[in-house]
């Protein structure tokens, strides 16, 4: 994880690295401009930066604190202290006419309404009682309502993570890249959980519709903070508690495995200077509140069951590093965007953080210039450093999204068996019978890309097994190939033929799936019909 505080090591490490490079190809501002306003051509809803070509910002770097890294494999933790090194930015900008000015990010012009294109229904207050400490933070009437589909629910996604003392918490945050999550810094971080959170534990699912994850779920690379809000002065005991005594510098990046918002798009940000600008101004959230969820506990093999809910309204108090507002939360929505709505333009501009409730209002970590900056530099920096490479990663539908397309029909008895049956169905050799699945692509390799020059195929085996482990040992049915998945789409797969002669005896039915693209993960390639079994009779 990296300290957001510092960040110039990044970039000018990167300068370092590639200099000779950039020397011996004589890369020109063009070229340069073009790099980086590739990355981020995806994003359909927002305006285009002008000045991309500049990943170096010299300004107020000296006020910033120490650069904070962690190694993600073994939690080890560096601190190490950097200076700007005006050289080696003087070398770079006379070969690549590299600017040193701020990147654009202020306001001009702000405008602010209620985002009204996605209100699905008004919400009811139907609270779970579960096991979870909600702290529930409303003015009046709850105006939250829950969001239906539309062109930017699904770049909020809701996260989950794992402390040293072995709680577990659920938060907010959104796409500001193709692969990073501007988020709360007490999302990852907690002195009375023991510190930050396990990298690896870290999970982001963007827009999650109950247990639905229709963009699968990505993984933590590292993250990135403000130390403003995890140093030890910020953090008092307070009857026995540690608690935080600011929330100004409560935001943090979840750097992501996945290019995510190269299928989803993703939130630009702006700051203003002014707090008179935003005196009033009326602002959106949208986040996934613990207290109108229908189940909150998870674990490796349970899915919180969370919604996401829109709230609207004015700023009513600014502040240097924060403003605050009405809009009703609960908690998990710490973490979720609060932005400027134009219905005219359809732009929405992040401008901060939902990060802190009371009884009197609630409030969100303000986007400033130095955070604006250092959050540019940070994203220019690890574009490229460590932007994840593009790859598929085929899953079985059923089990990721909680359906029950899959079955199994003897066709010659007109019996069927699926996740639902309850029953045992018979089969014995030579029956007809037709095997049925789903294989979805949760990753984000799509067709057009470098990688495939032809189109490959998925080659899909289904398996009677005598246990619920499907694999390649276990007895064959037959095989079916299929062309590959778009990036986040699905495909149905059937397979009829006589079933073969096996032993007698009870099996469960399941199938692989392989290819021969790298995939994100390997050893998610096979899917089981839940529950149902088959009586193999050879004498029927």
């Amino acid at each position: 994880m990296i300290d957001l505080n510092n960040l110039n090591n990044n970039i000018i490490q990167s300068i370092d690295d590639i200099q000779d490079w950039l020397i011996e190809l004589a890369l020109d501002k063009s070229l340069f401009d073009s790099i980086f306003t590739a990355a981020f051509e995806n994003n359909r809803d927002t305006v285009k930066t002008a000045s991309l070509r500049s990943p170096i910002t010299n300004k107020n770097f000296q006020d910033f604190s120490l650069l904070e890294l962690e190694n993600s494999q073994d939690s080890h933790r560096i601190n190490v202290a950097f200076s700007l090194d005006r050289k080696k930015i003087d070398i770079a900008e006379e070969f690549i006419n590299l600017d040193t000015h701020n990147f654009e990010g202020n306001f001009s012009n702000l405008v602010g309404e209620i985002d009204l294109s996605v209100p699905e229904d008004l919400v009811t207050l139907d609270v779970f009682t579960g096991d979870v400490n909600k702290k529930v933070y409303t003015f009046g009437d709850d105006d939250r309502v829950l969001i239906g589909d539309n062109d930017w629910d699904q770049r909020i996604a809701f996260i989950t993570a794992e402390f040293p003392d072995g709680s577990h918490t659920g938060f907010t945050g959104a796409l500001i890249s193709p692969f990073h999550i501007l988020t709360v810094a007490h999302g990852i971080y907690g002195k009375d959980k023991g510190g930050f959170a396990y990298t690896d534990s870290i999970k982001v699912s963007l827009g999650q519709h109950g247990t639905e994850r229709y963009y699968g779920t990505a993984n933590a690379v590292t993250y990135s903070y403000f130390t403003g809000y995890t140093d030890d002065s910020n953090w008092r005991l307070v009857d026995g508690e540690w608690r935080p005594q600011s929330f100004n510098h409560d935001m943090a990046i979840i750097t992501l495995d996945f290019n995510l918002g190269n299928s989803t798009g993703w939130f630009d940000y702006k700051f203003n200077n002014s707090d008179s600008y935003f005196q009033d101004l009326t602002v959106n959230s949208a986040g996934y509140p613990s207290d109108l969820a229908k189940s909150w506990s998870w674990s490796n093999s349970r899915v919180a069951n969370v919604d996401l809910y829109h709230v609207g309204g004015p700023i009513t108090e600014v502040y240097a590093e924060t403003f605050r507002y009405e809009l009703d939360s609960a908690g998990g929505q710490s973490g979720s965007p609060v932005w400027t709505y134009n219905s005219t333009t359809q732009e929405r501009f992040i401008v901060g953080v939902h990060s802190f409730g009371s009884i009197s209002s609630n409030g969100a970590a303000r986007i400033t210039a130095g955070k604006f900056n250092t959050i540019q530099n940070l994203i220019a920096g690890e574009q490229l450093s460590i932007q994840p490479l593009d790859q598929p990663d085929f899953v079985d539908h059923d089990e990721w999204f909680g359906t029950d397309l899959a079955y199994f029909k003897n066709n010659s008895t007109g019996e069927l068996v699926d996740d639902l049956s309850s029953s045992i169905l018979s089969v014995g050799a030579g029956d007809s019978i037709t095997f049925h699945s789903v294989i979805s692509n949760n990753g984000t390799s799509k067709f057009g890309d470098s990688l495939h020059f032809l189109e490959p195929t998925i080659e899909v085996s289904f398996y009677a097994s005598t246990d619920n482990q499907i694999n390649d040992s276990d007895y064959k049915i037959g095989d079916e190939s299929i062309s590959a998945i778009d990036a986040f789409k699905w495909r149905d797969v059937s397979l009829t033929t006589a079933f073969p002669q096996i032993p007698e005896g009870f099996y469960y039915l399941g199938y692989t799936f392989d290819s021969v693209m790298s995939e994100f993960n390997l050893n998610n390639n096979q899917g089981l019909i839940d529950g149902s079994l088959i009586q193999v009779d050879n004498l029927i």
